[in-house]
């Protein structure tokens, strides 16, 4: 019975040591699945900190982008009433022309009104796209804005 129990029981060390040793294999990755978790989770949380963030950049320069805009769109004004201040007294300055002169005057008065309120309406339908519109826009329109302030101020110098 001695020589049975012998191989008994180092059998049973034998089984007793895989077993822990499997455990121990199964816990360290559990372990590491822990970790995992909590990193995915901080990283989780850094992601949503880093959209909180990127969401309060975004509005900030859509404000920034709005005051420019109305900032723009008040000057634009101004200058188109301006403008049409400038040729109202034109026309009451070729009043007294000769018909020959006047109509010639009043007809590129009648072309440059027309060109002002044009430009009125395309600032007042404007509509925010985005900012690379925006500023497509933007050149355009004081590209214009300028050209018809040039010819405004020829006509008036030449008269």
């Amino acid at each position: 019975m001695k020589k049975a129990l012998v191989p008994l029981a180092i059998v049973s060390l034998l089984i007793g040591t895989n077993s822990t040793t499997f455990a121990q294999t199964v816990d360290r990755k559990s372990e590491d699945a822990r970790e995992n978790l909590k990193d995915a989770k901080a990283g989780v949380v850094d992601a949503k900190a880093g959209v909180v963030e990127a969401k309060a950049e975004l509005k900030e320069a859509q404000k920034d982008s709005i005051k420019e805009y109305e900032k723009f769109k008040k000057e634009s004004d101004d200058n188109i009433n301006e403008h049409d201040k400038n040729l109202i007294a034109f026309k009451e300055r070729i009043k007294n022309d000769k018909k020959n002169n006047r109509e010639k005057y009043e007809k590129r008065l009648i072309d440059l009104q027309k060109k002002n309120s044009d430009l009125k309406k395309r600032l007042d339908d404007y509509k925010y796209d985005t900012q690379y519109q925006w500023s497509i826009f933007k050149i355009k329109f004081s590209h214009d804005m300028d050209t018809i302030g040039k010819e405004i101020k020829d006509l008036v110098s030449n008269k």
